[in-house]
């Protein structure tokens, strides 16, 4: 889905990674069928390590190439963050 695809964004700073998935349609995209904005800051100390997977191959049918990173977060404090559905795939 466009939305999901264009709500997703990864930012870092000196002191936290920022994972946010901006207000979004979902279902039969009515007002009443909305998900609303999700925002999970990792501080930079509970970071153990960062995968960046960039894009290859197509989406759908060979016709639609892959373009957007997949960017998995493991911290100190949970087993990792998963990047690439939920909340951290960054359009390259």
């Amino acid at each position: 889905n466009v939305d999901i695809v264009y709500g997703l964004w990864v930012g870092v700073s000196r002191e936290n990674v920022y994972i946010v998935r901006r207000k979004r349609k979902a279902g039969c995209r009515c007002h009443c069928c909305d998900q609303g904005e999700v925002r999970k800051v990792i501080p930079i100390a509970n970071v153990q390590d960062v995968m960046i997977t960039g894009p290859a191959g197509t989406a759908v049918l060979c016709c639609v190439k892959n373009v957007l990173h997949t960017v998995e977060i493991q911290t100190a404090a949970a087993g990792g963050q998963s990047g690439g559905g939920e909340t951290g795939a960054s359009q390259g």
